[in-house]
């Protein structure tokens, strides 16, 4: 869990790390992340054709 997409609810004692507590998915999170990453998959795609157009290499 990196906790991007959860958020924790319930009570915790931060110093023992006891207490009660859930994880519950956050979808709009979530949504946002998939976006940031499908930008960042593209930018890198963008990126390999510029570089095989360059060097004139096949894909």
């Amino acid at each position: 869990l990196n906790g991007v997409c959860v958020l924790l609810r319930g009570t915790l004692n931060r110093s023992t790390l006891t207490g009660s507590s859930t994880l519950h998915f956050d979808a709009e999170s979530a949504a946002i992340e998939d976006v940031r990453r499908r930008e960042i998959l593209s930018q890198y795609g963008d990126r390999i054709r510029t570089i095989q157009r360059r060097f004139n290499l096949q894909s």
